[in-house]
């Protein structure tokens, strides 16, 4: 999108219309929830809420949690 085609619209680059996309963090927040189910809103033992959208659990850990949650359903 760096370079704009002519008789288009600014900021559009190849495309029709200029895409409408926030790059800045969202600002949203979440409720109160147990560190237990998620931790990712969980920082240090304290509560932030933040919304974070780039946390990466490890695959050992991702598979720990699904044979745990398909235990569960048997």
């Amino acid at each position: 999108m760096a370079a704009d085609l002519s008789g288009g619209k600014k900021g559009a680059g190849l495309l029709r219309a200029r895409p409408n996309v926030h790059w800045r963090k969202d600002c949203g927040r979440e409720p109160l929830c147990e560190q237990e189910w998620f931790p990712r809103l969980w920082r240090g033992g304290e509560f932030t809420g933040e919304r974070v959208n780039d946390v990466h659990f490890p695959a050992p850990d991702k598979r720990e949690a699904r044979m745990q949650a398909e235990a569960g359903q048997r």
